[in-house]
């Protein structure tokens, strides 16, 4: 009996401190258990490959960049990334 109501308790335990850590992220970000150990930014994008090892944290939420700033904006939000994306297709050409 004594274990069932630990484990009761635990359990509460656990779920506060779960949406806790939620309620910590910011603007355009949301909380995973599982989050990309390289997340997209500014700087790239794209990262690449990477290796699949869970990290858990505050990310942000899809079509948005982490930016110099460590906050989470729009892509046309970074700075100089339309001028990158020209600079590539003018290669291309």
């Amino acid at each position: 009996m004594k274990c069932l109501v630990f484990l009761a308790v635990l359990a509460v335990f656990c779920s506060v401190l779960h949406s806790g850590q939620a309620d910590e992220c910011g603007k355009h970000e949301v909380y995973l258990q599982c989050g990309s150990q390289c997340p997209a930014t500014c700087a790239q994008p794209n990262p690449g490959t990477c290796p699949t090892v869970c990290v858990a944290g505050c990310f942000c939420k899809p079509k948005y960049l982490r930016n110099s700033e460590g906050k989470c904006v729009k892509p046309e939000k970074c700075t100089g990334f339309f001028k990158k994306i020209k600079g590539w297709f003018k290669n291309l050409g």
